[in-house]
């Protein structure tokens, strides 16, 4: 291919679960609009929040009344997936549009391994090495309903590890004529108290055993220009994208 593709980027930094979440609907929904197919947004959560995955009940997966008094807000993604608690990660998403096979373009079972290449690249630029998961990573002893389960306590396919270890979750939506990847990184070590809010979980040390992160695969931290610059990068040198680089006020 002679033309290149392009992607609009932009990042928003410190935004509540709300904002996150309708900025990424938002996106979705202006895929394919005024020549504009593609749109990746590099982002972070202020407060902490909880996400769960569009088909998930609050009442089954998470104890409510413990975030509730804990004043954790909790928000439905547009795509599937478990629950995030979203502290200390950041996150990665693509909106965009799908084309026949015929004229080219990305399809639906093209999307999820497109993405999860766009992230190993992302990796590479921070230092770190990731690898496909083949499968769920729990143990028996953990699993009370797959469905149930915390997002980063088991890995399915096309989701990343590093050193054998997740790190980083990725879930889709996809419609009619558009697509949307939401992926959350965890940048620094999981603690068990992440995991309080949770129903049906074993809450010890044992739940860390499968999980990592960008502090500990690297031993070093990471700005937020390093992220965005990781993922521009990556997009532009990796993928052959034209970047064009926005802000949330031109969407």
């Amino acid at each position: 291919m002679n033309k290149r593709e392009i992607c609009h980027f932009l990042a928003t930094f410190g935004r509540s679960g709300e904002f996150n979440m309708e900025f990424d609907r938002k996106l979705l929904q202006k895929a394919g609009l005024d020549g504009r197919e593609e749109f990746f947004r590099i982002y972070t959560w202020n407060p902490p929040a909880v996400s769960l995955g569009k088909n998930q009940d609050s009442d089954r997966v998470l104890d409510t009344e413990y975030l509730t008094k804990a004043g954790v807000t909790v928000v439905k993604r547009p795509t599937g997936g478990r629950a995030i608690y979203h502290k200390n990660d950041v996150c990665i998403s693509l909106a965009g549009i799908l084309h026949d096979k015929n004229a080219g373009g990305i399809t639906a079972k093209e999307i999820y391994n497109r993405f999860a290449e766009i992230l190993k690249l992302f990796f590479e630029n921070l230092r770190t090495k990731t690898v496909l998961a083949r499968g769920p990573r729990l143990s028996g002893d953990h699993r009370s309903g797959i469905g149930k389960l915390p997002c980063f306590l088991s890995a399915t396919p096309y989701e990343l590890l590093a050193s054998g270890k997740k790190i980083s979750g990725i879930a889709l939506y996809v419609g009619k004529d558009r697509f949307l990847v939401q992926s959350s990184i965890r940048i620094s070590p999981h603690s068990v108290d992440d995991f309080e809010y949770f129903r049906g979980l074993v809450k010890d040390e044992s739940v860390l055993a499968n999980i990592t992160s960008l502090e500990e695969e690297t031993d070093r931290r990471f700005s937020e220009d390093e992220l965005e610059k990781a993922l521009s990068k990556a997009l532009s040198a990796g993928k052959g994208y034209y970047v064009i680089n926005i802000d949330e006020g031109e969407i």
